[in-house]
């Protein structure tokens, strides 16, 4: 049989008819007139998108009146420019200076086509000349194209025209011509940063998401303080943004726009955004619903922690719309394989090769490895946001100028309003009087107050009154300051910022020594097992501080039959003792062996109130165990009386639980506690601290670490001595940095540690009674046993406050 008439001819789409043509047409008719609707609705929507971004920039009025967004958004965009206009007209027509706004972006637009067709023009002699035969879809693209330094002037333009109608109606006071200044500097900068969103030209990523990142200030700065059905849009709007930006542009630059929205909203919100944004990115690998539902729980933990009831206004309920909106969304209209490029793909499998699945072993070699450079991006960034919020607390501690300027001002006005000599001052003697008024602005600046022999001579000889201005002027000063200090919360932030940067870096640290493989003891149990001839097929040694044994055999048969040979094998090569084998859940033939540990501990505890203070106990005592082999004890002693000292001890006590139980450091673990203090004491009139006696004991290698921050002194007794450790530091929750001191104490099988609070030693440096006890009742009394002797002792000493023991007896395994 011929080859060829095998093969069917296939069929024609179109039959070459006299009513093919027709068809034809039909055919290409539909898909046009349907690509034409769907441009109208792609340009309607983005137009409507431009109408209200102009409405929401021309509604921001910042400090001294001023309004640099709609002139910036204006100047700066070369596309879908009257749909901005169009906003910015219909949001003037609403505010009290219509005439002046709608006159100002008017002339701002033809100024700017102007200058397209004169001085920047884009055609040649030419093609002016034929500029009537193009049509306008051909002219348009060109309009608003023109260069940035030229929409920079026009902008300034516009903006001091503003400033100068302010100043004429005004009166020419100085808080128009701050307004005039302050809308000339925003626009500019405004108008550099939007470009990079606004413009035609293909630009970098920073370009870009630098007038991302603007228009999203701007826009939720705009939506402050409005709500729709009980939801704040502004939180809204972060949260949406934030995790639209964290979904298609990453976790670093998602993170990245969460701080800086919420910046925008509130300083004490920031980390609301950031760790939003942090925990979708590092859930949407899985899936969108974790991704979203992790911001979620995570912005509203945050939320509540910061806002306590108050995220029930609005915030909440913010979030939650944010996060539903946007599933949908996502779900919607995320980035589908279009049907031509399914088409593309079928018909391009017959002749390419088969693909091949990529190994488990080689994604999670890219996960890991992907992983392991976001973290330290973000451990990067936390730093530097930290480095950046010390820099901004230290500049917000102190009024600025132009606060400084307005007191004065005030002072002066309301002193000077009946004084005889007012004509003089404020006539004929004016630019004097505003020199010295600016003088003594500048010494307020530098130094905080200003005494009467520091002003120059001619303004005390001339006013009268000055002393008592001056009083009242200083007066004003420091409580300015003080409430500045009272609200300003910026170093509580950046102390929580690198808090968490440590945190992420430490577990970087810990993760990699986790799981790094000992090659040569590898290596030994290799030649070990070989040498028994036994089933076993791959075998390592990993971890730094406590080492974990993988045995893999070919069978789990095999496994199991020669579990007594393995272990007896293991416990000969290698330099440590072997727990049980315990079968991995990463296969079947798959067993591991851990370190085990060498000491273990007999504790007792004791918690006794002070007898005037009722129900409440000012001290919290525990002791944990954790997963590396560790045994902690901690006593928290609550400064105050009462209810507060109890809760504070209380908190201080589950927080560093929680902390080190979750693998962080005793380090990390209390500065992140310091910084709570310290935000929680800054909300109220009290100061929240509390003594920190913090142990942590070493089972595996038999070493001890002491952390203290103002705790009384840990005694240690060993073969009929009394060794003390103690340190003179301050509570946490004082000061900026911890004030901690870690001592180091190699320890042994016999060792009895005795932590008390200050409620024992009844903070005396000495203990004389403590040493008589313990070689009276020597080292095989039982720990139950000397803390009962220890509380009976403190209170026939006449103790009156909470008393707290931890006995603690070093044995072996």
């Amino acid at each position: 049989m011929d080859v060829k008439s095998q093969v069917k001819p296939q069929r024609s789409a179109v039959p070459v008819t006299d009513n093919s043509s027709a068809v034809l047409v039909r055919e290409q008719s539909i898909p046009q007139k349907k690509s034409r609707v769907s441009a109208v609705i792609f340009n309607l929507f983005w137009g409507a998108l431009y109408v209200a971004w102009g409405a929401l920039a021309n509604s921001v009025i910042l400090p001294f009146g001023a309004r640099p967004f709609g002139i910036a958004l204006l100047c700066s965009a070369d596309r879908r420019v009257f749909w901005l206009y169009l906003g910015l007209c219909l949001s003037a027509w609403q505010s009290k200076e219509r005439a002046l706004l709608l006159g100002i972006y008017t002339a701002i637009l033809l100024v700017r086509l102007l200058t397209r067709f004169t001085i920047d023009a884009p055609w040649s002699k030419a093609e002016r000349k034929q500029l009537h035969e193009k049509t306008l879809r051909e002219v348009y693209p060109l309009l608003f194209c023109e260069h940035l330094a030229l929409r920079v002037c026009i902008a300034c333009v516009g903006a001091l025209t503003i400033g100068l109608w302010h100043l004429f109606e005004g009166g020419f006071l100085y808080y128009d011509l701050y307004g005039a200044l302050l809308t000339i500097l925003l626009s500019s900068v405004s108008i550099l940063l939007l470009c990079g969103f606004f413009t035609r030209r293909e630009v970098g990523i920073y370009r870009y998401m630098s007038g991302w990142l603007t228009l999203c200030a701007i826009v939720v700065f705009a939506l402050e303080g409005w709500h729709l059905y009980g939801i704040s849009l502004s939180i809204f709007g972060a949260m949406f943004v934030t995790l639209y930006a964290t979904r298609h542009h990453g976790i670093v630059l998602g993170t990245l726009t969460g701080t800086i929205i919420g910046l925008v909203i509130s300083i004490e919100l920031a980390p609301l955004f950031a760790f939003a944004a942090l925990a979708s990115g590092l859930f949407f690998s899985l899936s969108r619903f974790l991704g979203v539902a992790s911001a979620f729980a995570v912005a509203a933990a945050w939320g509540g922690y910061v806002k306590g009831i108050g995220i029930l206004d609005g915030i909440l309920t913010g979030l939650l719309s944010a996060a539903i909106l946007f599933s949908v969304c996502d779900r919607l209209f995320g980035a589908k394989p279009s049907d031509e490029g399914e088409a593309d793909s079928v018909e391009g499998t017959a002749m390419l090769p088969p693909c091949i699945p990529l190994s488990g072993a080689a994604i999670d070699s890219i996960r890991l490895d992907d992983t392991h450079h976001t973290v330290k991006e973000l451990c990067e960034s936390f730093s530097s946001l930290s480095d950046a919020l010390f820099s901004l607390s230290r500049r917000m501690q102190s009024p600025t100028a132009a606060d400084l300027r307005q007191i004065c001002d005030t002072t002066f006005d309301s002193s000077c309003v009946s004084c005889s000599e007012r004509p003089i001052c404020w006539g004929e003697c004016y630019h004097d009087t505003c020199a010295h008024i600016g003088s003594l602005c500048a010494l307020l600046h530098r130094q905080g107050r200003a005494d009467l022999g520091e002003l120059p001579a001619e303004l005390r000889e001339r006013c009268r009154r000055l002393p008592d201005i001056l009083d009242e002027i200083n007066h004003r000063a420091a409580l300015h300051q003080k409430q500045i200090l009272q609200n300003d919360r910026t170093e509580i932030f950046a102390m929580d910022y690198r808090a968490l940067s440590t945190l992420l870096a430490a577990a970087m640290v810990r993760q990699e020594r986790t799981y790094a493989i000992d090659t040569a003891l590898t290596d030994s149990l290799c030649q070990a097992f070989n040498e028994s001839a036994l089933a076993i097929r791959e075998v390592a040694v990993w971890g730094e501080r406590r080492k974990t044994v993988t045995v893999i055999a070919h069978t789990r048969e095999a496994l199991l039959q020669n579990l007594d040979t393995i272990t007896e094998t293991l416990n000969r090569v290698c330099p440590f003792p072997i727990t049980d084998g315990r079968l991995s859940e990463h296969g079947e033939a798959v067993m591991e062996f851990a370190e085990a540990e060498r000491l273990s501990t007999l504790c007792a505890q004791r918690n006794v109130c002070a007898e005037h203070e009722g129900n409440y106990c000012g001290d919290t005592a525990d002791r944990f165990y954790t997963a590396d082999g560790r045994f902690c004890a901690l006593i928290s002693d609550g400064m105050g009386s009462g209810r507060e000292a109890a809760l504070t001890s209380d908190i201080c006590g589950i927080f560093l639980k929680k902390m080190i139980l979750s693998g962080n450091s005793c380090d990390a673990s209390l500065e992140m506690l310091n910084g709570f203090l310290r935000n929680r004491g800054s909300s109220s009139l009290n100061e929240c601290s509390a003594t920190i006696d913090l142990m942590s004991l070493d089972l595996l290698h038999g070493k001890a670490s002491f952390y203290k921050c103002g705790a009384a002194p840990t005694y240690v007794f060993r073969d009929g001595n009394l060794f003390k450790i103690r340190s003179h530091t301050v509570p946490l929750g004082i000061i900026q940095e911890p004030d901690t001191r870690k001592l180091d104490l190699a320890v042994s099988a016999g060792d009895i540690i005795i932590m008390v609070s200050d409620g024992v030693t009844q903070s005396k440096e000495e203990c004389p009674w403590l040493f008589d006890l313990l070689r009276s009742q020597g080292e095989g009394a039982s720990p139950d046993r000397l803390a009962d002797l220890i509380v009976k002792y403190a209170k026939g000493e006449g103790c009156s406050d909470d008393i707290s023991v931890l006995v603690i007896k070093i044995v072996e395994q």
